[in-house]
């Protein structure tokens, strides 16, 4: 099932142009500088997911059955409510926290990049360069805590340490600003 899968991914993902298009985002740079196209790393991630998914569930049918047929064995049903358990909660987070992260990735490089866009003409590029990273730093941080929230996982103590990582971002960011403006007033 998961050869399958991930054969017809390939061929759909190469006929409309997947590639092309995630190749001009920073993940599917990312995928391209691992090795992979992007349509064998989505078409791969997807199979190895229903692999997973098929395993988990031969688990919890067979130990059901198996404790069935010993007359009710509490360690088999126990394994069966695991198994369940893992398929249901880990891998379905896994798959909600990743497509969040994908998807926000995809629309924070969008959004940047309409930052450099717009500012290319004009004579703001050197001061806008630094924003534009800083918000995309931030977007990325936001992304991966609200993704990892999604997925079922306390974020608490993440935020917690993240927050002097922030601020301290913001405080580089600000040096840089005044270091471009500063260039800018001295060279004229």
């Amino acid at each position: 099932m998961g050869r399958l899968t991930r054969f017809l991914l390939s061929i759909f993902f190469n006929r409309i142009g997947f590639n092309e298009w995630v190749k001009r985002v920073s993940i599917g740079k990312a995928i391209i500088r691992a090795g992979f196209t992007p349509s064998e790393f989505f078409s791969s991630l997807i199979a190895w997911i229903i692999y997973i998914a098929f395993i988990l569930l031969a688990i919890n049918f067979g130990s059901r059955e198996i404790s069935r047929e010993l007359g009710g064995v509490a360690s088999l049903n126990d394994l069966a409510d695991a198994t369940y358990a893992v398929l249901t909660i880990y891998l379905g987070g896994f798959i909600k926290a990743f497509l969040v992260i994908i998807v926000g990735f995809i629309l924070i490089d969008g959004f940047v990049g309409y930052i450099y866009k717009v500012s290319e003409p004009r004579t703001e590029t050197p001061l806008l360069a630094p924003v534009a990273e800083y918000l995309r730093i931030l977007l990325y941080i936001s992304v991966i805590i609200f993704a990892l929230s999604v997925g079922g996982i306390s974020v608490k103590e993440l935020i917690q340490i993240l927050q002097p990582v922030v601020w301290g971002i913001t405080a580089i960011m600000i040096v840089v600003v005044i270091e471009q403006v500063f260039l800018r007033v001295y060279k004229k």
